[in-house]
């Protein structure tokens, strides 16, 4: 059986999770974090990690604040390096020393507040530097280790359909556009690289999602396919 380390959102994981064919094992799974925050500085909010019950929001807090995934992905041994944009909707937060954290929502909650932090919001150039700054770092610790012919890219793109009052239209298109540009800029960088890319008619929400309403969460047939794609790629 084959094996996947995913660097994303609940978009790649639930493909695991809600698939019925179970042909992946789950090497590890970093979640919640941009990587625009890996352009910066491991950054630093012991507080922030206190004050969450859940250990699996600590830890992935706590990985997006020190930047582990560089040693991990050099450690771990897996076939396919899964990677998804979706959690790149998020702000991203900086203070004067150049750490980075992204401001997620379980970060949001707990997060403690300096006046000499700065918000970076999406969908400006300044953030969009930044994400190629931490792509760039990522993509040279998967070159110095030989593994760049496992990386998968899941291309996916929220539902413009989604008919719930938040988050809009013209807010997920825009979210849409941006995925483009993270696409292109993969294209570029990384032509090894492998694509998961999903028929139109699977990339629609699905109003009972094991997670609740979402544009990015969508219907069993997504991960169903998806799974067999992998399959497929990891063989």
């Amino acid at each position: 059986m084959s094996s996947i380390f995913i660097f994303g959102s609940c978009v790649s994981r639930d493909i695991l999770e809600i698939a019925s064919l179970k042909g992946l094992t789950l090497t590890d799974y970093y979640a919640r974090s941009s990587f625009a925050s890996l352009a910066g500085r491991p950054y630093t909010d012991h507080e922030a990690l206190e004050r969450l019950d859940s250990p699996f929001q600590k830890r992935i807090l706590a990985r997006d604040h020190d930047k582990s995934i560089f040693e991990a992905v050099q450690q771990a041994s897996f076939d396919i390096l899964l990677v998804d944009f979706i959690d790149e909707r998020f702000r991203i937060t900086r203070r004067p020393d150049g750490s980075i954290a992204t401001m997620s929502n379980e970060f949001v909650r707990v997060m403690s507040e300096r006046e000499d932090s700065e918000v970076i919001e999406t969908n400006t150039d300044e953030r969009r530097s930044l994400w190629l700054a931490g792509w760039k770092k990522f993509i040279d610790v998967i070159a110095a280790t030989r593994q760049m012919e496992k990386i998968v890219i899941n291309r996916v793109y929220w539902d413009t359909s989604y008919d719930r009052p938040r988050p809009g239209t013209p807010y997920i298109e825009r979210m849409n556009d941006e995925l483009d540009w993270y696409y292109e800029e993969v294209a570029e960088s990384c032509p090894d690289a492998q694509w998961l890319s999903h028929p139109a008619p699977l990339l629609k929400s699905d109003s009972q999602h094991k997670w609740g309403p979402a544009p990015y969460h969508y219907s069993k047939e997504f991960y169903e396919r998806s799974m067999r794609e992998l399959i497929a790629i990891g063989t």
